[in-house]
């Protein structure tokens, strides 16, 4: 399916947003996530289905000095 993610078309074969992290190698726990305008908060589940043309902003946390 083509989804939006952070402003660029890309295509996924993920069904749900634990697979999308999976298929990025990202870690959920230090990364916020917004799915169509909507924040989604770190405890909520990660099993939100994704759906063709769903806009995903995902930002990474990072730490330095």
């Amino acid at each position: 399916m083509q989804i939006i993610l952070n402003g660029e078309a890309k295509k996924t074969s993920a069904e749900n947003l634990a697979g999308l992290f999976k298929e990025l190698s990202l870690k959920r726990e230090f990364c916020a996530v917004e799915l169509d305008g909507k924040v989604i908060k770190s405890n909520e589940p990660d099993d939100i289905p994704l759906r063709e043309g769903i806009r995903i902003e995902i930002l990474r946390f990072v730490g330095g000095g």
